[in-house]
C-alpha cells in the first residue's frame, strides 16, 4: 500500500513487511535445515525445489537490525539471523 502522496508506504507497514518476511524465511530455513527426519518429511518436495532449486538454500543477512544481526569480532555474521542461515543446532 503506497502512501497517499505516491511515496513509500508508512514506516509501520514497511516494518511489518520486513518482520513478516524474516519470520517466514527463518521458519522455512529452520524446517529445511532441520536434521530431524520426522520434521524433514513434513516439508513437501515441491516446496524444497521451489525454495532451493539447486539443492542449496541461500540466505541474505540484513544488518539493519542490530538485535537480529551483527558482524562478529572476526567480521563473520553473528546473531539469530546468522544462526538461522547456518542452520544452527541452537535454534
Amino acid at each position: 500500500m503506497k502512501a497517499k502522496d505516491g511515496g513509500r508506504p508508512p514506516a509501520g507497514r514497511r516494518l511489518a513487511r520486513r518482520v513478516t518476511g524474516a519470520v517466514l524465511w527463518g521458519t522455512l530455513s529452520v524446517l529445511i535445515a532441520c536434521e530431524g527426519k520426522a520434521m524433514a518429511e513434513d516439508v513437501s518436495p515441491a516446496l524444497v525445489r521451489a525454495m532451493a532449486p539447486t539443492g542449496t538454500l541461500r540466505a541474505a543477512i540484513n544488518y539493519g537490525n542490530i538485535v537480529l544481526a551483527q558482524k562478529g569480532a572476526d567480521g563473520e555474521p553473528a546473531g539469530i539471523s546468522a544462526d538461522l542461515a547456518r542452520g544452527s543446532d541452537g535454534v
